[in-house]
């Protein structure tokens, strides 16, 4: 029976694998509800959900195991900042310089070849991440005997389009015009374009907003620490709303596109999600890093205001303000399936108790059956959250951890949370996944070295700050 069709047909309500009591209370056990570290048991994650969903817990954990090399190299760097702009503040060097047929003073630091040294060493590591990442995920294929598999794909249960005889199967199969698609996807992109341009419009807006606050001195010492702080979180929360609200657009116009395939379908959600969060997530840390200064300290008179000499503290406020915010959404990943299960669950009881008073001559179930239960429990949503979270927090890694070298701990943390967080909702709060066979993360490693390749040229514009 193809159950997808038939769903989409509304011949069936749902349908989906049930738990294995045995082996769910197995991961529940050694698994979700473990001491937190690093080490998953993706042999018995792959048996029980299969490869695709172990390779994503595969490289969630050997990414946050190779955390432990730049944090590690981090910690004396960002000791040594600290010394320098505290305990060594007086003995830096000073010397005249130009902008724009004004004066400014810049700082001659001795230390700056440690910014090189950090920024080498993450190039570095982010070279060797791939590659061995890579070979790491080409061993677990052969082990599972996926290696170079190819999935011979039916056609979408929503795939629409008219019914024509298949010249080589002989087969009646649906077709839809390339043309019409080409149109579709036309919209669908200009629609990108336009939410991305209404991004950009509002981060320049909080800066600027920020900088009128700042220009009119409307608040002094501590009281500006804490309002920077407060637009910081308030860019933020612009970045995760945006996320959201993108993010439940671009299913929608993905739907509407009409791919035939699902792999076709997965490509097209990962390249408009990833294009958009790419803007939405780094644009501001761009500004800060390389137009801040040129744009606000553009008058001479300005150049001892506070905003032209903390690029780098900007910075790692910004950086700080994302992963608290990280953090948070983590939580709320967690809470709305508990929730919904909880709500569907009383729901169901106070239907039965309704219908046992109505029919007291009849004896109903005072509790759901096992696969009942599991009716109510919400349905898997992918990795392809998961999977951004992971890539644009590699970009923040790449690009910007030269300006805080402690980001790598704030991600290490997260790392853990986001594995505890996943481990928990698959095994207690979400229906069993259909299990789907893989021999490597595909998309997601191709947009990573695409980052790489990125953050090797980026990195040094960010070192000289």
């Amino acid at each position: 029976f193809d159950l997808p069709l038939m769903k989409n047909k509304a011949l069936c309500k749902e349908y989906y694998p049930l738990h294995q009591r045995e082996d769910l209370e197995w991961l529940r056990d050694n698994w979700a509800m473990s001491k937190m570290n690093t080490k998953q048991p993706i042999s018995k994650i792959r048996d029980y959900f299969g490869e695709k969903l172990a390779l994503y817990f595969a490289w969630l954990t050997f990414y946050t195991e190779w955390l432990l090399f730049p944090f590690i190299i981090g910690v004396p760097v960002f000791a040594l900042l600290m010394w320098r702009f505290y305990a060594n503040r007086d003995e830096i060097h000073l010397e005249a310089g130009s902008w724009e047929g004004g004066t400014k003073t810049v700082i001659v630091d001795e230390y700056i070849y440690v910014y090189f040294i950090f920024l080498l060493f993450l190039i570095f590591w982010s070279i060797c991440l791939t590659i061995f990442w890579e070979r790491r995920e080409k061993r677990l294929a052969l082990v599972w005997g996926t290696l170079g598999i190819k999935k011979i794909e039916p056609p979408r249960p929503d795939f629409q389009g008219e019914l024509l005889r298949n010249p080589v199967t002989e087969k009646m199969e649906r077709f839809f015009p390339p043309g019409k698609r080409k149109k579709k996807l036309l919209v669908s992109y200009s629609v990108l374009l336009t939410i991305l341009g209404l991004v950009i419009v509002t981060v320049f807006a909080i800066f600027w907003l920020k900088f009128y606050v700042k220009n009119k001195s409307l608040f002094i010492g501590n009281q500006l620490v804490l309002v920077n702080f407060l637009f910081s979180i308030m860019n933020a929360v612009q970045i995760h709303l945006f996320n959201f609200i993108y993010g439940k657009l671009a299913v929608k116009f993905t739907n509407w596109e009409n791919h035939r395939l699902q792999s076709e379908y997965e490509g097209s959600l990962i390249y408009k999600n990833f294009a958009f969060k790419v803007v939405n997530s780094y644009n501001s840390f761009f500004y800060i890093a390389f137009l801040k200064e040129r744009i606000e300290c553009s008058d001479a008179n300005l150049t001892d205001d506070e905003t032209c000499k903390n690029i780098a503290f900007e910075l790692v406020v910004q950086l700080v303000s994302i992963f608290v915010i990280q953090l948070v959404m983590n939580m709320v990943e967690v809470t709305i399936p508990f929730m919904t299960q909880r709500m569907a669950i009383r729901a169901e009881s106070k239907k039965l108790e309704k219908m046992q008073k109505e029919s007291p001559e009849k004896k109903f179930r005072d509790k759901l059956c096992y696969a009942e239960a599991q009716a109510k429990l919400a349905d898997d949503t992918g990795t392809l959250n998961e999977y951004l979270e992971l890539t644009i927090q590699y970009g923040f890694m790449l690009l910007f951890c030269v300006a805080f070298p402690l980001a790598p701990l704030l991600a290490m943390l997260s790392n853990l949370f986001e594995i505890r967080v996943d481990s928990v909702k698959l095994c207690y709060l979400t229906q069993r996944p259909e299990p789907e066979r893989a021999d490597s993360i595909g998309n997601w490693l191709t947009l990573m070295k695409v980052i790489t390749i990125i953050g090797k040229t980026r990195n040094f514009q960010v070192a000289v700050r």
